[in-house]
């Protein structure tokens, strides 16, 4: 419920890095992001669920995966509330481009560099999620692959067992606002 999510983790730091060079990526696909206190309680559910075997593997992704553009959109609108400007969004590929020349081309130390482009310490993931986004370009058709190369889970098993998972609500701006409220609290970025 507090938008927490780690700080190094990758989404934070394409956004910071959106942030400094002024666009957001586009991707084909769709996201399942599990937002911290759903996964926690679905955990919960299930390790006190009574009178059933518990299987093997649960995945505790969400259930209803949302496009990438949407949460894109989610996150340029909330940004321009804050900062007062809308982030475009560009393609991954052209993105990547954009935040691998303002890096190159930074003149304050290697940490500033960091917390300015904090993508670039995870480029070779980064690299990847472009060539994969353009391989869904490719195909087209994008109804049910995972953005970034990721495998589409399957949540049949974890619902059956917990009720948060089961009912989660799709993401969207609530959860953006606070993402970025809490990355923004802990200094990843300066919106103001």
């Amino acid at each position: 419920e507090s938008g927490s999510w780690s700080t190094t983790d990758w989404v934070p730091s394409l956004i910071g890095s959106s942030i400094s060079v002024g666009c957001l990526p586009g991707a084909f696909g769709s996201v399942s992001w599990l937002p911290l206190d759903t996964a926690a309680n679905s955990i919960i559910d299930t390790c006190t669920a009574r009178h059933v075997n518990l299987p093997l593997v649960a995945h505790t992704s969400h259930p209803r995966p949302v496009p990438w553009m949407d949460v894109m959109d989610a996150f340029s609108a909330s940004i321009s509330s804050r900062a007062g400007s809308k982030l475009p969004i560009v393609s991954f590929s052209e993105w990547n481009r954009r935040v691998i020349i303002a890096a190159s081309s930074f003149k304050g130390s290697e940490g500033d560099r960091y917390k300015r482009f904090p993508s670039t310490k995870i480029q070779s993931a980064v690299d990847g999620m472009v060539r994969a986004d353009n391989e869904l370009r490719s195909h087209g058709n994008t109804r049910n692959a995972e953005s970034g190369g990721t495998a589409r889970l399957d949540t049949t098993m974890a619902e059956a067992l917990s009720k948060t998972l089961s009912f989660a609500p799709e993401l969207g701006m609530a959860h953006v606002e606070k993402w970025i409220g809490y990355w923004e609290s802990k200094g990843v970025f300066e919106l103001a």
